[in-house]
Protein backbone atom coordinates (compact mmCIF):
# COMPACT_ATOMS: atom_id res chain seq x y z
CA UNK A 1 0.00 0.00 0.00
CA UNK A 2 1.14 3.56 -0.54
CA UNK A 3 1.95 6.19 1.64
CA UNK A 4 -0.90 8.23 0.26
CA UNK A 5 -3.17 5.07 0.56
CA UNK A 6 -2.12 4.74 3.77
CA UNK A 7 -2.46 8.64 4.48
CA UNK A 8 -6.00 8.65 3.30
CA UNK A 9 -7.12 5.48 5.31
CA UNK A 10 -5.42 6.75 8.37
CA UNK A 11 -7.73 10.24 7.83
CA UNK A 12 -10.39 8.14 7.15
CA UNK A 13 -10.15 6.09 9.85
CA UNK A 14 -9.43 9.43 12.13
CA UNK A 15 -12.75 11.16 10.78
CA UNK A 16 -15.05 8.07 11.49
CA UNK A 17 -14.18 7.82 15.41
CA UNK A 18 -14.25 11.36 15.84
CA UNK A 19 -17.71 11.46 14.11
CA UNK A 20 -18.88 9.21 15.75
CA UNK A 21 -17.55 9.79 19.42
CA UNK A 22 -17.20 13.61 19.68
CA UNK A 23 -19.87 15.17 17.58
CA UNK A 24 -20.61 18.67 19.12
CA UNK A 25 -16.93 19.74 20.10
CA UNK A 26 -15.87 22.77 17.96
CA UNK A 27 -12.24 22.50 18.20
CA UNK A 28 -12.76 18.67 16.36
CA UNK A 29 -14.92 19.60 14.07
CA UNK A 30 -12.53 22.32 12.91
CA UNK A 31 -10.30 19.07 12.53
CA UNK A 32 -12.65 17.44 10.43
CA UNK A 33 -12.86 20.35 8.48
CA UNK A 34 -9.41 20.53 7.54
CA UNK A 35 -9.29 16.71 7.20
CA UNK A 36 -12.04 16.74 5.01
CA UNK A 37 -10.36 19.22 2.67
CA UNK A 38 -7.10 17.45 2.50
CA UNK A 39 -9.05 14.37 1.80
CA UNK A 40 -9.69 14.28 -1.66
CA UNK A 41 -8.52 12.38 -4.71
CA UNK A 42 -6.38 14.33 -7.34
CA UNK A 43 -5.91 13.15 -11.12
CA UNK A 44 -3.36 15.46 -13.32
CA UNK A 45 -3.90 14.89 -17.15
CA UNK A 46 -1.35 16.42 -19.59
CA UNK A 47 -3.43 18.44 -22.47
CA UNK A 48 -0.48 19.44 -24.80
CA UNK A 49 -2.28 21.92 -26.40
CA UNK A 50 -3.12 25.47 -24.83
CA UNK A 51 -6.24 26.08 -22.80
CA UNK A 52 -7.70 28.64 -20.65
CA UNK A 53 -10.00 28.86 -17.76
CA UNK A 54 -12.42 30.17 -20.06
CA UNK A 55 -12.16 27.89 -23.00
CA UNK A 56 -12.81 25.08 -20.63
CA UNK A 57 -15.85 26.41 -18.27
CA UNK A 58 -17.69 27.46 -21.91
CA UNK A 59 -17.09 24.07 -23.17
CA UNK A 60 -18.08 22.08 -19.75
CA UNK A 61 -21.28 24.34 -19.56
CA UNK A 62 -21.98 23.64 -23.00
CA UNK A 63 -21.60 20.02 -23.54
CA UNK A 64 -21.43 17.94 -19.87
CA UNK A 65 -25.11 18.41 -19.04
CA UNK A 66 -26.62 16.70 -22.54
CA UNK A 67 -23.71 14.21 -22.63
CA UNK A 68 -24.74 13.03 -19.08
CA UNK A 69 -28.13 13.35 -20.23
CA UNK A 70 -27.57 10.60 -23.09
CA UNK A 71 -25.71 8.64 -21.75
CA UNK A 72 -27.31 8.07 -18.26
CA UNK A 73 -30.92 8.57 -19.72
CA UNK A 74 -31.67 10.70 -16.93
CA UNK A 75 -33.10 14.25 -16.56
CA UNK A 76 -30.15 15.37 -13.61
CA UNK A 77 -28.25 18.74 -14.25
CA UNK A 78 -24.92 19.80 -12.70
CA UNK A 79 -23.81 22.84 -11.67
CA UNK A 80 -21.14 24.47 -13.62
CA UNK A 81 -19.45 27.46 -12.02
CA UNK A 82 -16.52 29.36 -12.47
CA UNK A 83 -14.48 29.92 -9.08
CA UNK A 84 -11.83 32.43 -9.56
CA UNK A 85 -8.82 30.02 -11.02
CA UNK A 86 -10.68 26.89 -11.19
CA UNK A 87 -14.11 25.21 -12.60
CA UNK A 88 -16.38 23.15 -10.03
CA UNK A 89 -18.81 20.44 -11.30
CA UNK A 90 -21.72 20.25 -8.21
CA UNK A 91 -25.25 19.04 -8.10
CA UNK A 92 -26.52 20.39 -4.25
CA UNK A 93 -29.80 19.10 -4.92
CA UNK A 94 -28.27 15.15 -4.87
CA UNK A 95 -24.54 15.63 -3.50
CA UNK A 96 -22.99 17.75 -0.69
CA UNK A 97 -19.97 19.68 -1.63
CA UNK A 98 -18.59 20.11 -5.29
CA UNK A 99 -18.18 16.57 -7.45
CA UNK A 100 -15.20 17.87 -9.22
CA UNK A 101 -12.62 20.76 -9.30
CA UNK A 102 -10.57 21.35 -12.37
CA UNK A 103 -7.67 23.85 -12.44
CA UNK A 104 -5.34 24.42 -15.37
CA UNK A 105 -1.55 24.46 -14.53
CA UNK A 106 0.56 24.90 -17.78
CA UNK A 107 -0.69 22.28 -20.27
CA UNK A 108 -2.13 20.28 -17.64
CA UNK A 109 -5.39 20.04 -15.45
CA UNK A 110 -5.71 19.30 -12.14
CA UNK A 111 -8.84 17.73 -11.51
CA UNK A 112 -9.87 17.24 -7.75
CA UNK A 113 -12.33 14.64 -7.06
CA UNK A 114 -14.49 14.49 -4.19
CA UNK A 115 -13.73 11.19 -2.26
CA UNK A 116 -17.10 10.56 -0.68
CA UNK A 117 -18.45 9.84 -4.56
CA UNK A 118 -15.52 7.99 -6.06
CA UNK A 119 -17.82 4.99 -6.53
CA UNK A 120 -20.74 6.47 -7.40
CA UNK A 121 -22.52 5.61 -11.03
CA UNK A 122 -23.17 9.41 -11.60
CA UNK A 123 -19.52 10.63 -10.58
CA UNK A 124 -18.15 7.95 -12.96
CA UNK A 125 -20.16 8.85 -15.44
CA UNK A 126 -19.33 12.62 -15.32
CA UNK A 127 -15.38 11.48 -15.23
CA UNK A 128 -15.71 9.49 -18.12
CA UNK A 129 -17.10 12.40 -20.17
CA UNK A 130 -14.21 14.69 -18.67
CA UNK A 131 -12.12 12.21 -20.61
CA UNK A 132 -13.57 12.29 -23.79
CA UNK A 133 -14.33 15.65 -23.55
CA UNK A 134 -10.33 16.21 -22.55
CA UNK A 135 -8.99 13.96 -25.31
CA UNK A 136 -11.17 15.83 -27.65
CA UNK A 137 -9.86 19.06 -26.46
CA UNK A 138 -6.36 17.67 -27.30
CA UNK A 139 -7.03 16.25 -30.49
CA UNK A 140 -4.23 14.27 -32.14
CA UNK A 141 -1.60 15.17 -29.95
CA UNK A 142 -3.62 12.82 -27.17
CA UNK A 143 -3.85 13.32 -23.09
CA UNK A 144 -0.97 11.43 -20.62
CA UNK A 145 -2.03 10.84 -17.41
CA UNK A 146 0.27 12.32 -15.24
CA UNK A 147 -0.85 11.38 -11.77
CA UNK A 148 -3.85 10.00 -9.52
CA UNK A 149 -3.78 9.31 -6.44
Amino acid sequence: MSLLAMTWLVLGICKTIWKNTIPNNPSLNFVLFNTSLIYQIMKIITLHTDTDINQLYLLLHEKLNPLFHKQRQSELNFTIERKGESVEISLPSVYEGVLFSIAINGHELWITRNEHYVDDVNSLTVESILNDLFSNIAGDLGTDLVQEG
